[in-house]
């Protein structure tokens, strides 16, 4: 398996079961990736996200301050990479389920 769709499948675990932040994807991915196939750059991670985005796995949210767990989904820029939080789509949610068991080897 490649690195990219490695640090993809990773990405998309961290975004499986709450809204996340770029900043805990990165740290989250950057050590399963270590574990099993070595080192990732920002840059890679930000090319997962974007792939997730683009064929439907994934959403980029700004959480709103209305009630607790409220957000609206927005389109991805880079640019705002700090300001948004990331979850998985039930498209991405099916899609996990076919890798979960190598997610449990990391």
């Amino acid at each position: 398996m490649q690195v990219r769709q490695i640090v993809e499948q990773y990405v998309l675990r961290a975004i499986s079961d709450d809204y996340e932040t770029f900043d805990r994807i990165l740290h989250d991915v950057t050590a399963w990736v270590a574990k099993r196939a070595g080192e990732v750059d920002r840059q890679t991670i930000i090319w997962a996200l974007k792939e997730l985005i683009n064929g439907g796995y994934a959403e980029a949210y700004r959480l709103s301050s209305g009630p607790p767990g409220s957000a609206d989904a927005v389109t991805f820029a880079e640019q705002s990479l700090d300001e948004l939080s990331f979850y998985v789509t039930p498209k991405g949610k099916k899609y996990a389920k076919s890798f979960q068991k190598e997610w449990r080897k990391a």
